[in-house]
């Protein structure tokens, strides 16, 4: 049996969905500007935790020349 998940992954996940629901229960108004650039925050978050692990070819800065298999 292998775990897929991280505990803590599940427990933000479950913390976020609780926020997220009383913020929409209490019907908490958010700024005009804040929503419509919010997709653009997100965008660089993902970006910024998702770039630690890219690592840059084994071969980068090697030359090629048409036709040639490594």
């Amino acid at each position: 049996f292998r775990r897929t998940r991280k505990p803590l992954g599940a427990a933000a996940r479950a913390l976020l969905s609780i926020v997220m629901f009383v913020l929409f229960q209490t019907k908490f108004k958010m700024p005009d500007a804040l929503v419509k650039t919010l997709p653009y925050y997100v965008t660089l978050v993902v970006l910024a935790v998702f770039s630690r692990r890219l690592r840059p070819p084994a071969a980068a800065g090697m030359p090629w020349r048409k036709g040639q298999t490594t």
